[in-house]
């Protein structure tokens, strides 16, 4: 009886076992199978370098180049977005507290899908100084006998003050080109301001039409000012670091600064739908010309 009753126990005993070896054989064969993630592939594309780029390697293993960073007297600095970052080697950020290191490195690589992967890196270079529109040619016809290059009197200047107090509006934008020497103006109405400001400026004063009134140019910065917020939209626009300046460019006409890490194709398609050449955009990562890799 004993003999007949054990004969179907020991049978599940054995399918069972059988079951559970067959199970862990299964699972070790998958564990053997598996090696190191294989590293992802960088993307093809336009080749960037940055002469200056501030890159921040934080405890989790996470690299950003850092957009928006205040450099502190002590630790790192605090950095609230940018790019992610892969390829870089982080053993040459010279700086290193709590767990993070961080510095300013030259990158080159390619950007796609807020993702900087870097090709090759170096000690950071001094970035040139781009060309300034005040010393190049001034933008009017040289008076017969020339330009007057003396420095301007305290007398010109109020001269200024008191025809923008009697005219406003008239005035975008108001510069100095030549060292300082010559008045640029962009004028709403050129010939009047021609005829008062011309005696107190012999020789010295170039007005132009200016192109967009002065709340046109304002709207504009208004709608470059946007670009800045919200932070979700920052690698839409290639990273916003600054905008909202006022400048001027060669031509004497108001400019409005935009700075970025770098350019992409919806802030070139943003600027498509403002006046050619109203938002003067400087960018950290410029592209490199074929046979400068």
């Amino acid at each position: 009886m004993t003999d007949g009753a054990s004969a179907p126990y020991n049978e599940r005993m054995r399918f069972t076992l059988a079951a559970l070896l067959a199970a862990v054989a299964v699972v070790g064969a998958g564990c053997g199978s598996s090696g190191p993630t294989p590293a992802p592939t960088p993307p093809s594309g336009q080749l960037l370098e940055a002469p200056q780029a501030e890159v921040v390697a934080f405890p989790n293993g996470g690299v950003r180049i850092c957009t928006g960073a205040s450099d502190l007297m002590f630790g790192p600095p605090a950095c609230p977005f940018g790019p992610r970052v892969v390829g870089v080697h982080v053993h040459a950020l010279p700086n290193n507290s709590s767990g993070e290191r961080w510095g300013t490195l030259r990158l080159s690589g390619v950007y796609h899908d807020s993702t900087f992967w870097v090709r090759s890196q170096g000690p950071w270079r001094v970035a040139p100084n781009p060309p300034s529109p005040f010393e190049g040619p001034i933008p009017c016809p040289a008076p017969a006998g020339g330009w007057d290059t003396a420095g301007p009197t305290e007398s010109q200047r109020n001269a200024i003050g008191a025809y923008q107090r009697a005219h406003r509006g008239d005035l975008v934008s108001v510069s100095f080109f030549h060292n300082g020497s010559i008045l640029v103006l962009a004028s709403s109405d050129p010939t009047r301001t021609r005829t008062l400001l011309g005696p107190a400026w012999p020789k010295q004063l170039c007005v132009v039409r200016a192109r967009y009134s002065r709340p046109f140019v304002n709207r504009v910065r208004a709608r470059v000012l946007g670009l800045m917020r919200p932070m979700s939209q920052a690698a839409r626009y290639g990273w916003v670091t600054g905008a909202g300046g006022y400048g001027v460019n060669g031509s004497g006409q108001t400019t409005i600064s935009l700075q970025v890490l770098l350019a992409t194709p919806e802030l070139h398609a943003f600027l498509r739908r403002l006046p050619r050449g109203i938002v003067s955009v400087e960018s950290t990562f410029q592209p490199v010309r074929a046979g400068h890799a």
